[in-house]
């Protein structure tokens, strides 16, 4: 489902914005200041871009949001100078089964957002593929070869919350539980 911090009236649901259909939209209540649209995505997902189509009530200042869990939100885009139309965001990184359109700002003379359309790119996170081969040693006292390739035991509910670098040289991700994989 996808929900919104208000409605214009109920012919602007939220579910319009998802609805494939660029003659519906989705439009705030008039005045209320900050607003967001936010979308199930049903699943966890790497979210790698978002395309959104705004109507003439657009946001200048709006955060595109994830969240695994609808209590901790993380900003995988920020602008102060939306332009509306539409504003396809590519090269986004973001694990996340909820999206937030997260508006701040009204355009000019406008005292509300409105989305025709709001199009999530992305894949679903899934279990991790097999580790990759061992690279090289290194040179004594040389820097160690930088890894670009490594699998982890983190899954769609792992939740990872940070990364770290353990004394031994790994890298550790930390999960909401406290475990490190």
């Amino acid at each position: 489902p996808t929900t919104a911090s208000s409605l214009e009236t109920a012919d602007y649901r939220a579910m319009n914005a998802v609805d494939g259909n660029l003659n519906t939209r989705w439009s705030s209540g008039a005045g209320h200041g900050t607003e967001w649209l936010q979308i199930d995505l049903g699943s966890t997902y790497i979210i790698n871009g978002v395309n959104l189509y705004w109507e003439r009530a657009y946001a200048t200042s709006y955060q595109i949001q994830v969240s695994v869990d609808q209590k901790t939100c993380t900003s995988i885009y920020s602008t102060t100078t939306g332009a509306g139309g539409n504003k396809f965001l590519t090269g986004l990184a973001g694990i996340g089964r909820y999206l937030r359109v997260y508006a701040t700002h009204y355009s000019p003379s406008r005292i509300n957002f409105s989305l025709w359309e709001v199009q999530v790119y992305g894949n679903v996170a899934g279990t991790p593929g097999p580790a990759g081969p061992q690279g090289p040693a290194g040179p004594q006292g040389a820097a160690a070869p930088v890894c670009t390739e490594f699998s982890t035991g983190i899954t769609a509910n792992s939740y990872p919350l940070g990364i770290t670098t353990g004394a031994d040289g790994n890298i550790w991700f930390t999960e909401v539980s406290g475990n490190m994989v």
